[in-house]
């Protein structure tokens, strides 16, 4: 589960989204079978009902499309997040940032070498950022 509650069906399945319903089938048989509670080797509850819930939303259309809409919704953020992660420009103001506080403790450690620091309100004070 992600952090918003978002469970990807399609990643639980190990399917492509746009699986038709014979693979969909197919790969719900093969996951139920191998994490049913009876198997001795490879039980897994909770694996279990996840993709019994996985199959049940898949296969209706109706919760399926309305599954997929959230599942696009869910992949948008997560490119959006990877887009500005990847832009040199989002971290720019920290970068300023850090630049400006690093300049005030050096001009404040050449002025005064006996109180080198300064307090958290102060710099903010100074560089006009919280």
């Amino acid at each position: 589960m992600s952090e918003n509650g978002f469970v990807d069906y399609y990643e639980l399945l190990q399917l492509s989204s746009n699986a038709d319903n014979d693979t969909l089938e197919r790969v719900f048989r093969h996951l139920a079978k191998k994490f049913h509670p009876d198997n001795p080797e490879t039980a897994n509850p909770d694996r279990f009902r996840e993709i019994v819930e996985a199959h049940r939303t898949l296969t209706d259309p109706q919760t399926r499309a309305g599954y997929d809409v959230k599942y696009q919704e869910y992949w948008n953020r997560k490119w959006k997040l990877a887009s500005e992660a990847s832009d040199g420009t989002a971290f720019g103001d920290d970068r300023e940032v850090r630049a400006s506080l690093l300049s005030i403790l050096y001009v404040q450690r050449r002025r005064d070498p006996k109180k080198p620091g300064m307090g958290d309100y102060e710099m903010a004070r100074l560089i006009g950022k919280p």
